[in-house]
């Protein structure tokens, strides 16, 4: 397990990559966000070239790459605190394989409790073109490991 210690501005995180496909599109679309771009072919056509990802599945996909990034067990997180300057620069399509690049930008100590710090990433998604297709920026709560009964 990583712990607040053992980051360091600078430091790059992989995910492995993670393939849509249109059942997922179509099933995530028709409940959360049912444009006709999203759940309908020949509008997906239309109007993008293919059906698409909303931005809450696209956000969704970074949330869940972002637990697989090749730091071990994830880290001593507690919480998300925040997301800045989000972008969806391009369109996640159908059959689109997305990794996730994170690199951490920010630490510091919690002023208010001294057993947590915060890491702030900035976080890009590629496509199989390695295309920027998302950004955002994020704050972390994050265990410390010297405070950490033996």
């Amino acid at each position: 397990m990583m712990y607040f210690e053992d980051y360091h501005v600078g430091l790059v995180m992989n995910s492995p990559a993670y393939t849509v496909t249109q059942q997922e599109l179509v099933e995530f679309a028709s409940k959360w966000d049912p444009q006709p771009f999203h759940i309908d072919e020949a509008a997906g056509k239309a109007a993008f070239g293919g059906l698409i990802t909303c931005s809450a599945h696209t956000f969704s996909i970074f949330s869940a790459l972002g637990s697989r990034l090749d730091i071990g067990s994830n880290g001593a997180i507690i919480a998300g605190l925040g997301f800045n300057r989000m972008q969806m620069i391009k369109p996640i399509y159908v059959d689109d394989r997305v990794r996730l690049r994170a690199e951490v930008t920010k630490l510091r100590r919690s002023q208010s409790n001294p057993a947590q710090g915060i890491m702030t990433t900035i976080n890009h998604l590629y496509n199989q073109k390695d295309e920027l297709v998302f950004s955002v920026e994020t704050a972390t709560l994050i265990g410390v490991k010297e405070t950490v009964p033996a």
